[in-house]
């Protein structure tokens, strides 16, 4: 059997047409190979099992309306999706650091990174069109060997700005006609 962990994963069958013509040799070979074909197979179930989580995982934030960017301790970028990439109207290719993404993202940053907290702040792309964005960045503990990330979300504040500009003008202008 092909078994790994306590999973049979196959059978490794060994025929020969003349009786007693495998030895302890042979047998001992036969199960070598059989605990390798075992853990090639498991291998490539689990490789299977990832991919589709990292699928699910593309999946989710792309369909999202923030924007999410991780770059790991030396300013590299990780990934980001296409919503970040349209808030600074990026195309491919990907940068492959933050400062090539914005300067004033990368200080935000940066800030974060020295203090070694989480951080939120508001950044305003001047466009156009304008966009305000609000900046969340926090500290991502991962078990890797390429050290630790940090995530960057952004969440497009624009039409609330707006909103709270035209409340504010309309209240104004009321005041005015009231007087």
């Amino acid at each position: 059997p092909l078994i790994s962990g306590r999973r049979v994963r196959g059978v490794l069958v060994l025929v020969h047409p003349e009786p007693g013509y495998f030895n302890n040799e042979n047998l001992d070979l036969l199960n070598l190979v059989a605990h390798h074909a075992a853990l090639t197979i498991e291998n490539v179930y689990l490789v299977s099992e990832i991919n589709d989580e990292r699928r699910k995982f593309e999946g989710a934030v792309t369909a999202m309306e923030e924007g999410l960017i991780l770059v790991d301790r030396e300013g590299n970028l990780r990934f980001v999706n296409p919503q970040a990439l349209n808030f600074f109207e990026l195309t491919a290719p990907i940068p492959s650091s933050i400062n090539d993404i914005s300067l004033e993202l990368a200080s935000l940053w940066n800030e974060a990174l020295k203090t070694g907290e989480n951080l939120q702040a508001e950044l305003l792309l001047t466009g156009p069109p304008r966009v305000d964005l609000a900046v969340n960045i926090s500290y991502m503990p991962i078990v890797a060997e390429d050290g630790d990330w940090w995530t960057i979300l952004l969440h497009d504040t624009t039409r609330i700005k707006e909103y709270d500009r035209l409340k504010t003008q309309f209240v104004a202008n009321a005041s005015h006609e009231l007087r």
